[in-house]
């Protein structure tokens, strides 16, 4: 039940790591290591290897990892697919310091939001926001989309449209999960920009009328 200890030097201070007993060590003795340099064997912490090496690094972990289980079964699959869930799953950033934005402390926001809304501070000379990047779950990612069309098909139905409704929420339907639940082309092609899409607008009237009405008769 001992564990073993590997000690390191930096700067003339010596450090002292704790390796399970079970763990086998993958440096030897007087070998110069990095910052984030794998010790011994095992899984590594995902948000470790973010902070110290860098969202490329975790993202790459991230995708050979999830390769490896796949190739132990023998299914070969191509990189780009674990490549493109992992990109999703980097989307967001928690905001630190809001500066002069609407944004609060600890907000989750996808980055392309929190670039332009920078974009606008900075033109009227004010603070921009800063932020940590993250990597979020399979789930928590998908639920922090921002197509509210694409988070309520997921989990947590009731909640995500109630959300959008009481602040109006738009989908601008970007993304490919919007675009199949309404039914229209997926965005994947450069000839889908060429498809004249008609937009009618709809009077207030027909839309009231179409609108269910609750027990008692209480519109909702």
């Amino acid at each position: 039940n001992h564990d073993k200890r590997q000690e390191g030097k930096k700067d003339g201070e010596v450090r002292e790591y704790v390796v399970p007993l079970t763990s086998t060590l993958k440096v030897e003795d007087g070998e110069e290591v990095l910052a984030g340099t794998q010790l011994a064997s095992g899984a590594l912490e995902v948000r470790n290897i973010l902070d110290v090496r860098g969202l490329r690094e975790a993202q790459k972990y991230l995708v050979d990892e999830i390769q490896a289980v796949y190739e132990s079964q023998g299914i070969p699959i191509n990189d780009r697919h674990f490549e493109t869930i992992v990109r999703m799953m980097s989307e967001n950033v928690r905001i630190k310091n809001p500066g002069d934005t609407s944004f609060l402390p600890g907000d989750l926001v996808n980055k392309r939001r929190l670039e332009a809304e920078n974009s606008v501070i900075r033109e009227n000379n004010g603070n921009p926001a800063t932020a940590e990047q993250i990597i979020l779950g399979i789930t928590r990612a998908a639920l922090f989309t921002e197509s509210w069309l694409s988070a309520a098909s997921f989990q947590e139905t009731s909640n995500i449209l109630a959300d959008a409704a009481m602040i109006g929420k738009k989908d601008d339907l970007l993304g490919l999960k919007e675009n199949v639940i309404i039914g229209r082309l997926i965005p994947v092609s450069p000839e889908r920009a060429k498809i004249p899409v008609r937009e009618e607008a709809v009077p207030e009237e027909e839309i009231a009328e179409t609108v269910p009405a609750a027990p008692g008769g209480v519109k909702i």
